[in-house]
């Protein structure tokens, strides 16, 4: 998702491209979508402001009036939000998989 915040500059797209592309290897193991869901917003979201030529970063950089570079040392939730996913995920913390019934349904 960091990677479509620096080359699609929208975070839209860094949402939806990497949401589509990984539904279904979600599903294949047994994870839930909120644990996607989840994935994308400490990724994708928190992330776009921090690159300056991001719609989300130039917002906010013209509102504040400084620069993007200037305030990203700042910005701490959005540098750890995504290790702190990495970690949770490697850790199981938080994870919500499906039950074997649910699988044989869908």
């Amino acid at each position: 998702c960091i990677f479509f915040n620096i080359t699609t500059s929208d975070q839209y797209l860094a949402i939806l491209v990497p949401g589509r592309m990984y539904a279904d290897i979600y599903k294949k193991r047994g994870l839930k979508p909120e644990n996607l869901s989840r994935t994308l917003e400490d990724s994708a979201t928190v992330t776009s402001v921090l690159v300056p030529w991001n719609t989300c970063g130039a917002t906010q950089a013209s509102v504040l009036g400084v620069a993007t570079l200037v305030y990203a040392p700042y910005c701490f939730f959005n540098i750890i939000s995504p290790f702190m996913t990495i970690l949770y995920g490697y850790l199981k913390i938080g994870i919500n998989f499906y039950e074997e019934e649910e699988l044989e349904v869908a």
